[in-house]
C-alpha cells in the first residue's frame, strides 16, 4: 500500500498542534523573507513568530537583528508595522508608544523617563538568533539555543544558477487563512491540484500533468512544475540557466514552514506560521530578476495574489470538512511521487521529530 494523508484530526485537535508547536516549530528556524527587504540602516519589519512579537532591523553597522518587541518597562510593543529609510519610515531608534521608554537599533536602552537610572542599568531589548542563508534568506529562531540550520547541498546545488540570492526584493504582503498551517504547506508542495482549482491560473502555465518530483532529503523536499511547449519564464533570467530550468518552476520547503517558488523571472517565499489550529498566519515574499520590468513585476505579484485566493478559499472548505467526526481517523491514498511524493516527505519528516 502507498502513502496516506493524515487523518483529519491532525487538523483539527488543539493538542496535535500544541506538540507540533513544542517539538517541531519552536526548535526550529522560521524564514521571516529576503535580507535585501531591510537594506538601509533603520530599515526594521515586525512580525510575531509562536507568540513571541519581534522586531527585525537592519543596524547601523549593517548587521540585521531580531529583538523582542516588548518594552521592558511595562511590556509594550516598541514599534509596529515595518518601515523603510527610503520611504521616509525607518527607524533611528524605538520608542514605545506607552512610557517613552527608548532604545537604539541595537536593543540598548537610551532613555526611561522617572526612573532611577541604576535601576534599569541591565535592561535592554533581548535578541533573538538570526541568521541569513546563502539564497539570501533571513532566518529567525525563537528558542535561545536553536539546532543549526540543516545544511541542504541538494537544494542549494538547484538554486544556485538561478543566482537567487542575487534577485531584488519587490513585494512582501501577510495575510490570515482560516486552516491549519499543515493543509497550506501540503497544498503548496504539491502538483495534482494545479489543473483543479487554478483552472485560469495556473494550468496554463503549469499543468498538473508536467509535475515531476525534484531532490529532497531530512531538511527539504522539492517538485519541478513544469511549462507546456511554447510558455517560458517572462524574463530570459541568468545567462547559464539551461533550457530545461527556463522551462519550469521549482518548488521546494525547507522544514518544516518555508515553502517556495523559484523561476528565471521571480522567487516567492512563503512563511507558514500557526495562530491556532485552523488559523495559519501567512507572509510571502516576491523577488525578481535583477533586470525584470516594473510592470512584469506588477502583473506577477497580481497573479500571485489570484492563485493565493484560490487556494485560500479550497483550504477554508477544506478545513470545516476535515472537523467533521467522520473525517477524524479518515486517511487517503495519496497521488503518484510526482504529483504527491512531497506530502509523503513531510510526513515523514514530522513523524521522526522527537
Amino acid at each position: 500500500m502507498g502513502s496516506r494523508t493524515l487523518p483529519g484530526r491532525a487538523y483539527t485537535d488543539p493538542a496535535r498542534l500544541a506538540w507540533e508547536i513544542e517539538h517541531v516549530l519552536r526548535p526550529s528556524w522560521h524564514c521571516i523573507g529576503r535580507a535585501d527587504e531591510l537594506a538601509s540602516a533603520g530599515d526594521f519589519l515586525t512580525v510575531t513568530i509562536l507568540d513571541e512579537p519581534i522586531v527585525v532591523v537592519r543596524d547601523t553597522d549593517g548587521s540585521l537583528r531580531a529583538l523582542s518587541n516588548i518594552c521592558q518597562h511595562r511590556g509594550m510593543p516598541v514599534a509596529s508595522g515595518s518601515g523603510l529609510r527610503a520611504s521616509g519610515s525607518g527607524a533611528s531608534g524605538f520608542t514605545c508608544p506607552y512610557h517613552a521608554w527608548s532604545y537604539a537599533l541595537d536593543g540598548e536602552l537610551r532613555t526611561a523617563p522617572f526612573t532611577d537610572p541604576a535601576a534599569v542599568v541591565d535592561c535592554r531589548l533581548p535578541a533573538w538568533p538570526l541568521t541569513v542563508d546563502e539564497q539570501g534568506f533571513v532566518h529567525v529562531a525563537v528558542t535561545d539555543e536553536p539546532a543549526a540550520l540543516s545544511p541542504a547541498p541538494a537544494l542549494t546545488a538547484e538554486l544556485e544558477p538561478f543566482r537567487t540570492a542575487d534577485m531584488r526584493f519587490c513585494h512582501t504582503e501577510t495575510e490570515i487563512w482560516e486552516c491549519n498551517w499543515k493543509a497550506m504547506v501540503e497544498n503548496f508542495m504539491e502538483g495534482t491540484h494545479l489543473s483543479v482549482v487554478h483552472q485560469t491560473t495556473l494550468h496554463p502555465l503549469t499543468p498538473t500533468r508536467l509535475a515531476r518530483k525534484g531532490p529532497s532529503d531530512s531538511a527539504f523536499t522539492s517538485y519541478y512544475s513544469g511549462f507546456p511547449a511554447g510558455v517560458r519564464s517572462s524574463t530570459p533570467g541568468e545567462p547559464d540557466l539551461s533550457d530545461e530550468q527556463r522551462g519550469r518552476s521549482f518548488l521546494w520547503q525547507r522544514f518544516p514552514n518555508q515553502v517556495a517558488c523559484q523561476n528565471a523571472t521571480f522567487c516567492a517565499t512563503f512563511l507558514v506560521l500557526p495562530l491556532s489550529v485552523d488559523r495559519t498566519m501567512i507572509r510571502w515574499s516576491l523577488a525578481a530578476f535583477r533586470d525584470c520590468p516594473d510592470e512584469i513585476v506588477a502583473s506577477t505579484v497580481a497573479l500571485w495574489r489570484e492563485i493565493n485566493g484560490e487556494d485560500q478559499a479550497i483550504l477554508e472548505q477544506l478545513q470545516q470538512n476535515l472537523a467533521a467526526p467522520s473525517a477524524q481517523a479518515y486517511a487517503g491514498p495519496l497521488a503518484d511521487d510526482d504529483r504527491e511524493g512531497t506530502i509523503a516527505d513531510f510526513h515523514r519528516y514530522l513523524g521522526e521529530a522527537p
